[in-house]
């Protein structure tokens, strides 16, 4: 068969998928193998990957992602579009650390899904491109979190930026208003430390209102930033690594808590942080939000590579509760589809 006559079996197949006839599309993909090109084969086993991740076959969808890049070790650049940075990234398994029990509590667990996250336009070298995750096996749990972690996962993370993350937020200045008003309504609240600070938006809004506001960033290009911006304390390190002297009266947690390896021993840590009427403020992707019931696997949050732990409203309550810390509110996010945002104290 000539490459014209295979171009047309692939399109075929991917107008079956877009008619969500998985079953036909399979049959035409297997078929597609058959022919021994490389870059048709490694597009059929990547499509194979993930109508076997739609199917629940854990096994079978992370053989053939796997075989995706083994039979195309530049499979990005098949795929991904010329301004995608990474897209000449070449296929490595890096050193990693394999979790097999619970982080929130400890249970058994059984693999859940698996994406080839490295099609995502955020991916970072560094990271396994494919990502198995993991459910918690205790039903008053059932928290989601990846398989496996890069060794060296703080320096990568300190080594790497996005402008997009870098540039702020105009538009969110407001919202972010309306969630400090809201906090700071009922409390005398003098002191704030934001973790995970980024671009600055909310350590922005928190000067605004006159407190006297402190930052955690790990990465050192956002760290830079935040101290040429703001006249205020910068830490430049993870919050998993700080031993803090200070309490403070609000502690904001913006889309970090999934991005940490323990986030049992975060959460005890800043129990300590929280002054005596003090609030903790958390925003984190919920798998069980309206979003992802109603994208299932096309939820980009499932793809993101920096992101190790998926909470639901129950698996975080759970870990809130090992802690003794008291659910205050509970929102759906402003800012992303698909998270979360809740206050405890």
């Amino acid at each position: 068969m000539n490459v014209g006559e295979i171009q047309s079996q692939i399109q075929l197949a991917d107008s079956f998928l877009q008619q969500k006839l998985d079953d036909q599309a399979q049959a035409t993909f297997e078929k597609i193998l058959t022919y021994n090109l490389a870059e048709a084969s490694a597009l059929a086993y990547f499509r194979l990957g993930e109508i076997y991740n739609r199917k629940n076959d854990v096994f079978l969808s992370e053989k053939y992602h796997r075989l995706a890049f083994t039979t195309n070790a530049a499979l990005c650049g098949q795929l991904l579009p010329a301004e995608i940075s990474h897209r000449n990234y070449l296929y490595h398994v890096p050193e990693q650390i394999e979790i097999k029990t619970c982080p929130i509590c400890s249970s058994g667990a059984k693999d859940h899904s698996v994406y080839n996250i490295a099609v995502s336009a955020n991916f970072i070298d560094g990271f396994d491109p494919i990502r198995v995750w993991r459910q918690c096996n205790n039903l008053d749990c059932s928290h989601i979190f990846a398989s496996l972690i890069p060794k060296n996962l703080t320096h990568i993370l300190s080594k790497t930026d996005s402008s997009v993350i870098q540039e702020p937020k105009i538009h969110r200045l407001a919202q972010i208003g309306q969630v400090l008003s809201t906090l700071t309504q009922d409390v005398d609240i003098k002191t704030c430390l934001e973790i995970g600070a980024g671009a600055g938006e909310q350590v922005a809004v928190a000067l605004e209102f006159g407190l006297d506001v402190s930052a955690v960033e790990i990465r050192d290009s956002y760290c830079a930033n935040l101290k040429k911006t703001f006249d205020i304390n910068v830490y430049n390190q993870s919050i998993e690594d700080m031993e803090f002297q200070d309490s403070y009266d609000l502690v904001l947690m913006g889309d970090v808590l999934e991005h940490v390896i323990d986030p049992i021993s975060l959460l005890k840590n800043l129990k300590k942080l929280i002054s005596c009427n003090g609030k903790l403020w958390i925003s984190t992707p919920n798998f069980e939000s309206a979003m992802s019931r109603l994208c299932k696997t096309q939820d980009p949050m499932w793809q993101v590579c920096e992101h190790l732990q998926y909470f639901s409203k129950k698996s975080i309550c759970y870990a809130f509760d090992q802690m003794g810390f008291k659910l205050v509110e509970y929102k759906s996010s402003f800012q992303y589809n698909g998270s979360m945002e809740l206050t405890v104290k």
